[in-house]
């Protein structure tokens, strides 16, 4: 029984499925839906999802093949377009942990991977006792939307888990959703609507929260 080529499963994979419709000129914001969709059918059939994002065409396709003939696309019914491939949304990222690379560069993890999709690689820090250290753990950007299980760092085969970024926190008040400058300038609007002494004025920015939350209460 033949194997299937495995050059041919790479390029199949390195297909982009999320390509991004731009006009040369003008943008998609007032063309009809049932235009595009029409457009859309005629050159390379019924697609998994069609949004307008920003006046221009974001396009998920059902097969590589498809993603190809959009891809070759020129014009649009009477638009001039040019089509590429979504900058994000064509790309995935997994953690692997492996204390062998830490003897390795970034750019030999990354060259020695690059057969596996890897297009970018990022060691994970930690601080410790205010210096921050090298970990095992190793994020790695995949050029597909589909991360994969397992890959194979030289005689090591590794678990991908999906990599999770940390929530956006602010170290004033420790909550999550803004950082300490937004708060910095919140700060700074609140304190310009009250007659606070001049030092308070010319130096908003050394006002701790909680005092600023006394004064609001009187």
């Amino acid at each position: 029984r033949q194997r299937p080529d495995n050059a041919t499963n790479k390029k199949e994979e390195d297909t982009p499925r999320f390509l991004v419709v731009r006009r040369k000129e003008g943008d998609f914001t007032t063309v009809s839906p049932f235009l595009i969709s029409k457009v859309l059918y005629g050159i390379v059939g019924n697609v998994k999802d069609v949004k307008k994002v920003k006046g221009e065409l974001l396009v998920e396709t059902v097969s590589n093949k498809q993603s190809r003939q959009l891809i070759k696309c020129t014009r649009f019914s009477e638009f001039e377009v040019e089509v590429t491939p979504h900058g994000i949304l064509n790309t995935s990222k997994g953690v692997v942990f492996c204390r062998d690379l830490l003897n390795c560069s970034i750019e030999e993890i990354k060259d020695n991977l690059k057969s596996q999709g890897v297009i970018e690689v990022r060691r994970i820090r930690t601080r410790r006792e205010g210096i921050f250290v090298d970990t095992a753990n190793h994020v790695l950007t995949f050029n597909t939307p589909r991360l994969p299980r397992t890959i194979q760092a030289a005689f090591y085969p590794l678990q991908v888990r999906p990599y999770i970024p940390n929530p956006l926190r602010c170290f004033n008040c420790q909550r999550f959703g803004h950082s300490a400058v937004n708060q910095k300038l919140k700060r700074k609007w609140a304190l310009q609507q009250l007659p606070l002494p001049p030092m308070h004025r010319w130096r908003p920015d050394r006002l701790r929260l909680p005092n600023l939350l006394k004064i609001l209460a009187r």
